[in-house]
């Protein structure tokens, strides 16, 4: 919700965000959503929300996560502390096949 740019006119108020999956995490909040309905005096008064990236410069998506295999993991792990070697000789450990 940090993401918001609200625009109040005189029967309507619009709320930018910079994606589509923001719209829907914003339409998502029917309770925050009518009680700003239940503010306004008038019984016309509209609500939209807009997707506009042009209107958020500095916003940059997430990149997705890589899901690491098994190897991966076990490479990292290595990396990071050498004796996992001597611990899956010890406990006669096997990687998964993938």
């Amino acid at each position: 919700l940090k993401l918001i740019k609200p625009v109040l006119e005189t029967n309507k108020l619009s709320l930018f965000v910079p994606t589509e999956g923001h719209e829907e995490t914003v339409r998502q909040e029917l309770a925050l959503i009518e009680q700003i309905r239940g503010l306004s005096s008038k019984d016309n008064f509209e609500i939209q929300i807009i997707s506009d990236k042009n209107l958020f410069p500095d916003y940059e998506e997430a990149q997705p996560v890589k899901i690491l295999t098994n190897k991966e993991k076990f490479d990292l792990f290595h990396e990071k502390n050498p004796l996992v070697n001597k611990l899956v000789d010890i406990l006669s450990l096997k990687l998964d096949a993938e």
